[in-house]
C-alpha cells in the first residue's frame, strides 16, 4: 500500500483542526446547510465602513486584473496537484451583499463562487477587495484568512496582480505546511 502524500495528511489535519475549532460535532451538524462559520470579526455591522476587511487596502484601480486574468488562472492551476486541488478564479465587480440579513463580504464572496465546486479567490474590483473561499481551514481560520487576503489586496493596489495571487499562493502554502 502506497504510503499518503504529506500534504494529503497537511489537509486532513487542517479540516479536522478547523472542525475543532468550531466545537462539538453536534454544533457543526446542526449549523445548516451552506452556512459559512462565523466568527466575530465577520459578523457585518453597518455603522462600519469595512466589517471582515478593515486592513484591506482601498487604495488604486483593480480593473486591470482583468488583463491579467489569462497569466492568473496559469499560476493558479500550476499551483494544484492530486492532494491539493488548484484555485479557481472569480473577479466580479461588486459583491451582492445582504446587509439586512447579516451577510458577511466573505459570505457574498462565497456565493459569488458557488459554481466553483472548489477553493476559489474571488476579486471585487468596485469593492477593491479579495476573499479566498471553499478552503475548510481557512474558513475557520478569519485572521488568517484576513491576512493573507489583505497581502493580496497589497498588490493589486500597485497593480501587480499576478504577484499577488503568488504572495497569497506562498502565504496559503506557508500556512498549511506550518510550523
Amino acid at each position: 500500500m502506497k504510503a499518503p502524500h504529506p500534504a494529503a495528511l497537511t489537509a486532513a489535519l487542517t479540516i479536522a483542526l478547523g472542525l475543532s475549532a468550531c466545537g462539538s460535532s453536534e454544533e457543526v451538524d446542526n449549523s445548516g446547510l451552506g452556512e459559512e462559520p462565523v466568527a466575530e470579526a465577520d459578523v457585518y455591522d453597518a455603522a462600519v465602513t469595512d466589517s471582515v476587511d478593515t486592513d484591506m487596502p482601498t487604495e488604486g484601480n483593480w480593473l486591470g486584473i482583468e488583463r491579467a486574468r489569462g497569466e492568473i488562472e496559469e499560476v493558479l492551476a500550476s499551483a494544484g496537484d492530486e492532494y491539493a486541488p488548484a484555485f479557481h478564479f472569480v473577479i466580479v465587480e461588486s459583491l451582492d451583499l445582504d446587509t439586512a440579513s447579516g451577510e458577511t463580504p466573505f459570505m457574498a464572496a462565497g456565493l459569488a463562487a458557488a459554481d466553483q465546486g472548489g477553493p476559489t479567490i474571488v476579486v471585487s474590483t468596485q469593492d477593491k477587495q479579495v476573499h479566498i473561499t471553499g478552503d475548510e481551514g481557512l474558513a475557520y481560520m478569519v485572521e488568517d484568512r484576513n491576512r493573507i487576503e489583505g497581502a493580496m489586496a497589497d498588490y493589486f493596489d500597485r497593480g501587480e496582480y499576478v504577484e499577488g495571487i503568488r504572495q497569497g499562493l506562498s502565504m496559503i502554502d506557508e500556512w498549511n505546511t506550518g510550523p
